[in-house]
């Protein structure tokens, strides 16, 4: 199912939120809920292309921002389901 119609519409809107400059707080911080709660029902190229989308946004970030830390947060979500999920079942 393409996924800007599907199930996952929403969540791939928060996704590519991240490309925007500047950062819309509100958008990092949904998406963060949205990583942490729903990262296992999440599609695997949704989970990538966030964390891509989350790591560049979090290089043109300045380090005492207050965005940095959730965005690290989002990355380091988003690339563990990936690692998890490509060790398959245990």
């Amino acid at each position: 199912m393409f996924l800007g119609f599907g199930k996952f519409a929403h969540q791939r809107r928060l996704a590519k939120g991240l490309r925007k400059r500047p950062l819309d707080r509100a958008t990092v911080e949904e998406l963060e809920t949205v990583i942490d709660s729903q990262h296992k029902e999440l599609p695997f190229g949704l989970l990538w292309k966030t964390m891509e989308l989350s790591e560049k946004a979090k290089s043109d970030v300045r380090e005492d921002d207050p965005l940095h830390p959730a965005l690290a947060r989002i990355f380091r979500s988003s690339i563990w389901e990936i690692q998890n999920r490509s060790r398959g079942p245990s």
